[in-house]
């Protein structure tokens, strides 16, 4: 008689918790029931990321760890942020400022970049530009401290056109534009002010044949040797003379006239009388008849000088006029050199 030993059935596993490729027994299985449990490989280090990382059930025979990070501390991590737990601390950079924007000499961080950076912006102070008159003047780029200027320019009102300002200074220097002047026989004076131009009238007369000898206007020299002339009026004398005729025609007593004081001696007078029409005419060295100066008195002939009653020595001339006695009518006389 053989004796057998029955080993109870225990446990209570699944096919699902027993490794894949080997059987079991269980309370709630089949003896020799396969497992389905799969083997794995591992991982080995896993590092933490943004997103879950999923692993798939199953046994892994080789151990695997999670990576720790040592900067995983709450100064690395933005104030206000919680990364794995760890609440940061670190006051984020923000702003968007370059270093062309920051005044040299001064750090700053800002959104975007990395670490501190250096300002470049240039430190001008107090900056005093000058005004130019030919052109701009360029302000320097930079910080500037509030205490440059722009220089005061002096600006004359007197030297600035009216009507223009400059500077804010409104200008009071006249303007005249463009005026003629005529020569004169006294200087005349240009007021002071602008002119846009002007013309100082010419005359094509201004020659040296129109001129007077001895005489200069405007600095052309006349070649002209005037001839002298006097003219006047005077009356009759009170009585006659004798005036001695050319040829045999006879002496005439005649009514005469008297001239002095000429300058000089006259080579031809004229004499007349308009309400009467009574003419006399003297032509030195005519030579009329033979006789060298003449005499023609309209109401007598022909007469020569006589250098008594008749007569024309330097500036004095004395000359018939008329048999007629002309009483208060007024004697009308021309003389020439």
């Amino acid at each position: 008689m053989s004796l057998r030993i029955t080993t109870p059935v225990l446990g209570n596993a699944a096919a699902g918790d027993v490794r894949a490729g080997k059987t079991f027994s269980g309370t709630a299985v089949t003896p020799g029931t396969a497992g389905t449990l799969p083997t794995q490989t591992s991982p080995g280090t896993i590092t933490p990321g943004t997103s879950n990382q999923s692993f798939p059930a199953g046994i892994y025979d080789s151990g695997w760890s999670v990576k720790g990070d040592p900067n995983l501390v709450p100064g690395n991590i933005a104030q206000g942020v919680s990364i794995f737990g760890v609440t940061g601390t670190s006051v984020q950079a923000a702003g968007n400022a370059t270093p062309a924007q920051v005044l040299t000499g001064y750090t700053f961080t800002s959104a975007g970049a990395s670490g501190t950076q250096n300002g470049t912006m240039p430190n001008n102070g107090a900056v005093i530009l000058t005004p130019s008159g030919t052109g701009t003047v360029s302000i320097p780029a930079g910080y500037h401290n509030g205490s440059g200027y722009v220089a005061q320019v002096s600006v004359p009102a007197a030297n600035v056109l009216t009507g223009t300002t400059i500077a804010g200074v409104a200008g009071t220097m006249p303007n005249h534009g463009s005026p003629t002047w005529t020569p004169g026989t006294s200087n005349q004076s240009l007021a002071a002010g602008y002119y846009s131009g002007g013309t100082v009238q010419g005359d094509g007369n201004l020659q040296a044949g129109n001129i007077r000898s001895g005489v200069s206007i405007f600095g052309v020299s006349g070649n002209v040797t005037p001839r002298q002339y006097a003219q006047g009026t005077t009356s009759c004398s009170g009585g006659t003379v004798t005036f001695y005729c050319h040829g045999t025609s006879g002496n005439q007593s005649l009514y005469y006239v008297t001239v002095s004081g000429l300058g000089f001696q006259p080579s031809l007078i004229f004499i007349f009388v308009p309400v009467t029409g009574a003419i006399t005419v003297y032509a030195a060295n005519a030579n009329i008849d033979n006789y060298g100066d003449t005499i023609y008195c309209a109401s007598g002939g022909l007469f020569y000088l006589d250098g008594s009653s008749a007569y024309v020595n330097g500036g004095t001339f004395q000359l018939p006029i008329s048999k007629y006695q002309t009483g208060s009518n007024t004697i009308y006389w021309e003389a020439y050199l």
